[in-house]
């Protein structure tokens, strides 16, 4: 059971709104799903099937967020898996076969110009039967809960701040170091 001890919003004068040129955040996306791609292949962090890691991921981000200086980096997305029938409890499953996982991740910018990238940790909405529902309770979390995210009654991960909050950058989430290597 997650214990949520209260839903903190951001207050509008801390709301992140660094703004991307169209054409750099594509850029931006495909240079965080290439480091996502690696962490997929050598990792076991986006693969929840034994096969899975087989698979090519189908991420669809949902947020992403950006410091002043471009090398910091806040983002939510929906991975989404066709699982085979055969193997599988089908009462799991959405009727398309495919299940939605949401994962929240941050990065850092290396000197080699590659994101650095760690799961977000504690969030763990295992998987939905909708796109919708599984970025619905992604956004929940990462504007509204984030903040004071009480894990298993635990006490407070120390995030401290919602992923539209600029001040996340400078807080306790990425004081510490990027663990998750890009396939480093």
């Amino acid at each position: 059971m997650i214990i949520i001890s209260g839903c903190k919003r951001t207050p509008f004068k801390y709301r992140n709104d660094i703004q991307l040129k169209q054409d750099e955040l594509e850029v931006k996306k495909d240079s965080l799903l290439s480091s996502l791609d690696r962490i997929h292949k050598n990792s076991d962090i986006l693969s929840f099937f034994s096969k899975s890691k087989d698979r090519d991921l189908r991420v669809k981000f949902t947020d992403i967020f950006f410091d002043s200086s471009k090398q910091k980096v806040m983002f939510s997305f929906v991975d989404t898996v066709f699982i085979d029938f055969e193997n599988v409890n089908l009462s799991r499953l959405s009727q398309d076969g495919n299940i939605y996982y949401p994962f929240i991740f941050k990065g850092v910018l290396n000197k080699e110009n590659m994101w650095e990238l760690e799961k977000i940790e504690g969030y763990n909405f295992v998987y939905a039967y909708s796109a919708d529902r599984s970025e619905e309770h992604l956004r929940q979390f990462s504007y509204r809960e984030m903040a004071t995210f009480d894990w298993y009654g635990n006490g407070p991960i120390p995030y401290k701040y919602n992923i539209d909050d600029i001040r996340i950058f400078d807080g306790p989430l990425f004081q510490d170091s990027v663990s998750v290597r890009s396939g480093d």
